[in-house]
């Protein structure tokens, strides 16, 4: 691959103006969490997958309204919910909805569980009781809960923001904090009064890794313009666009994994992967200054096909996975070992593909041809 090839996609933007490696990241934080459910919790760290999840849409949101504020000077709130509604409802229906009014039939079902996860404060229930009285396999969507609360109350602080000259100032402070307090928060809880699930569950725990995938958007927003040649900005995309930025992510996230300290892993580790995860994010979009063995393996393992498909379908499989691994866990036999971790990781990504393909992608088509965005602008 030639110099300027690697240039060329640099943003690695595929033919539907996505960003390539985003998607690439969203397909490995699946993959972490169905096979950590599939039977390989132990070896896996799928927790993991979880807060790359939460960083990737800080970023994603911020970089939206950061360029639809450039384009059209304000915001769009019933546009914003609508596209929202459009990309988590209807596979939410097909995946959580009807399946739990099927399941009513032959299992007592909490509908006030169900209330939860359907208005998006289920991480709250989730902590102290599970998944108990709801259909089987349907407790992951405790992180789209905080994604959600996050995405209302992001929206409404937006609003506010933006009518001050100031509005990248303020929301720069907002993520700061945001990405500071939730790690006190945590510390505080560990050595207070500790509870795992209070800390994993929690909005207020985790929300640090959005506000990091925040304050990456901020960065992009600012000195990510390549045909801005100011000093700073170019130290900057100097500096971040070196393999040392992947290296260093890599090895936060890895050493996040390794240390096994309890009060570590209840608190730095959950900042560290999401540091981990922003500064992929960024070295992915920021052009490299040359071609290296390690850019140019990126920038390919990003856009095979393969992986597009995985990152394309996340959401889908995410919310169907482990009710496929319920089932194959009830039906089939205790003694398959490997195999058994096989059948649940392939059919609980399949499932989730074709459930893209057939309810995501026409949702999709509609969200496009009702609010047309520009190139490089996709969640």
């Amino acid at each position: 691959m030639s110099h300027s090839t690697v240039k060329e996609k640099t943003h690695s933007l595929t033919s539907g103006h996505r960003f390539a490696h985003v998607d690439a990241m969203r397909a490995f934080a699946v993959l972490l969490v169905v096979l950590a459910h599939a039977g390989l919790g132990d070896l896996i760290p799928g927790g993991s997958g979880v807060t790359i999840f939460f960083a990737i849409s800080g970023f994603i949101i911020t970089t939206l309204l950061l360029k639809e504020k450039a384009k059209s000077g304000g915001f769009d709130l019933k546009g914003f919910y609508t596209r929202r509604l459009l990309k988590i409802f209807p596979p939410f229906l097909v995946v959580v909805a009807i399946p739990t009014a099927i399941f009513a039939f032959f299992q007592e079902v909490r509908w006030d569980f169900f209330a939860s996860q359907a208005f998006f404060y289920f991480n709250w229930i989730y902590m102290t009781n599970g998944d108990a009285g709801l259909l089987p396999g349907s407790g992951v969507v405790w992180s789209l809960s905080i994604e959600e609360q996050f995405y209302i109350g992001f929206a409404l602080v937006w609003i506010a923001t933006i009518q001050s000259k100031y509005y990248i100032q303020i929301l720069t402070g907002l993520a700061i904090l945001g990405s500071i307090l939730p790690l006190l928060i945590r510390i505080f809880i560990s050595f207070v009064d500790f509870s795992h699930a209070r800390i994993y569950y929690g909005t207020d725990t985790r929300l640090d890794a959005i506000a990091i995938g925040i304050l990456a958007a901020i960065v992009y927003y600012k000195f990510g313009n390549p045909l801005d040649k100011g000093t700073l900005s170019v130290k900057i995309k100097s500096s971040l666009g070196r393999d040392a930025t992947l290296i260093i992510a890599l090895s936060l996230y890895f050493g996040s994994l390794v240390v096994r300290d309890e009060v570590f892993r209840e608190t730095l580790r959950y900042s560290m992967q999401a540091v981990a995860a922003a500064l992929v994010i960024l070295y992915g979009l920021l052009r490299p200054q040359r071609v290296t063995v390690l850019s140019k393996s990126f920038y390919l393992l990003a856009n095979l096909r393969l992986v597009q498909i995985i990152g394309l379908a996340s959401y889908s499989i995410y919310l169907v996975h482990l009710q496929i691994t319920t089932l194959t866990e009830t039906l089939l036999p205790d003694n398959m070992g490997p195999l058994l971790v096989a059948v649940n990781s392939v059919l609980g990504v399949l499932a989730g593909c074709l459930i893209w393909w057939i309810i995501e992608k026409p949702a999709e088509r509609l969200k496009k041809r009702l609010f047309p965005s520009p190139k490089a602008m996709t969640q």
